[in-house]
């Protein structure tokens, strides 16, 4: 009887010491998941972590418990939320293959669906989301979004967007994504303005708005915005969203400064509050700048790369221009000088906008037939939208030079003299750079 009483004892010990070992884990999870809901990635991947070793623990220490395949589970969705999809794989497809519970099947097939959507391999994502995606079980709607994420990684939007249709609100932002694909911004940019009060996914957001920004920009701009404005998203969301608009629209020569002002503003003291700071840094460089505000943004440059980072690489370049510009703007000796640095801001620093203000600066500060008009025209070009004014003060000041002469079409040999002879001062002046 002691005998029996003492195994009796050891059996429910070992049932008390595996449900608590499960119940800790899934408590683990649980807090993960609200941290990536609440944008705390770094916590949230430390919270996996922990669960995926105690959940390893309890499937390995305890083979024949009724809750085995629940820990193959957990273990396996753990290694996903930590990127690990190799080493998941193997436990759900234990669950998968050994568990008599539909639940807990389907709920491994969407897990180990996503991983093999993460190594890119769409076809073996969907040949797991089938079975689910075409019942009447509790999974079908979540397996229906997910298959239409997996169509949008194929490249195949008409099946996407069956799919994220018929998903609900689960599948709204692929079938957003999907419509953007698909050329049909409007309706895209519609039903991602029905999702702005809805629980935002950040990979959902991040996805749809590069998909929306090259058929709709406005629209894009207007949703990052809209989003970055939001109360109840993490600071590190929104100014990632919004960074990542504003770089799509900068390189598309869209406007900008708004995005980036507001990521800015968002997460001031973050990484990304820091590169949004370095691009507002050089749009101000790539607008008409006056030579005395050179000293300044010299100064914002400095402080922005102090940190280090990626800002580094933004505007690094005007750590080793922008000393030299200003040198020459305070030598107010040598007008040819400072027309070497707006040349340098133009070629070197790609400013165009603090190149055309040098140039202006050289006609304000001399008077010469050759130099002065030289810089009226290279401002000309540097700022496209004053050419037309600055046309006709080149017209008004110097009708007779080579180079409005030249404007006209009369490029004849007093051009080339005269190009010579500035050619010849320019390269006296870079001789003696240090």
């Amino acid at each position: 009887m002691k005998r029996l009483l003492t195994l009796g004892l050891v059996l429910s010990l070992g049932a008390c010491a595996y449900y608590n070992g499960l119940y800790n884990a899934n408590r683990l999870a649980d807090e993960a998941r609200k941290a990536e809901r609440e944008g705390r990635i770094g916590e949230a991947r430390s919270l996996w972590s922990r669960a995926a070793v105690k959940a390893e623990s309890v499937a390995i220490r305890y083979p024949s418990s009724r809750w085995r395949d629940d820990a193959w589970l957990l273990w396996g969705e753990s290694l996903r939320r930590m990127d690990a999809c190799q080493r998941a794989t193997e436990p759900l497809q234990l669950a998968i293959d050994s568990s008599i519970d539909l639940g807990v099947v389907d709920a491994a097939r969407l897990v180990a669906a996503e991983c093999r959507l993460f190594m890119r391999e769409p076809g073996a994502a969907l040949v797991l989301l089938g079975p689910v995606a075409d019942s009447d079980r509790p999974h079908a709607a979540e397996a229906r979004a997910l298959r239409a994420r997996t169509y949008l990684a194929a490249g195949q939007w008409e099946g996407a967007l069956a799919d994220a249709r018929s998903a609900g609100p689960a599948g709204a932002m692929t079938a957003a994504t999907a419509l953007a694909r698909m050329g049909r911004g409007g309706e895209a940019a519609t039903a991602m303005d029905g999702r702005l009060r809805a629980p935002l996914v950040e990979a959902e957001w991040r996805e749809a708005l590069a998909a929306l920004s090259p058929v709709a920009p406005a629209d894009a701009a207007r949703l990052a915005l809209a989003v970055g404005a939001r109360g109840d998203v993490s600071p590190g969301v929104r100014a990632r969203l919004l960074l990542a608009e504003g770089e799509r629209a900068l390189g598309a020569g869209q406007e900008a400064w708004d995005l980036f002002t507001a990521a800015r503003a968002v997460a001031p003291d973050s990484v990304e509050g820091r590169v949004a700071e370095a691009f507002l840094v050089m749009l101000r460089l790539n607008r008409p700048v006056a030579a005395d505000s050179i000293a300044v943004m010299l100064a914002a440059v400095r402080r922005v790369t102090a940190p280090g980072g990626r800002a580094v690489q933004i505007v690094g370049r005007g750590l080793t221009v922008l000393p030299n510009i200003l040198t020459a703007v305070e030598n107010r000796q040598e007008p040819a000088g400072l027309f070497l640095a707006a040349e340098l801001a133009r070629d070197s620093l790609r400013t165009p906008g603090l190149a055309g203000g040098l140039f202006l600066e050289v006609a304000r500060r001399v008077d010469d037939e050759a130099l002065a008009p030289k810089a009226i025209v290279a401002a000309m070009e540097a700022l496209p939208a004053a050419r037309d004014s600055l046309r006709t003060v080149l017209a008004t000041r110097y009708p007779a030079s080579v180079y409005y002469r030249a404007l006209l079409g009369d490029m004849g040999e007093r051009y080339r003299i005269v190009e010579d002879s500035l050619h010849a001062v320019f390269v006296s002046l870079r001789a003696q750079t240090p």
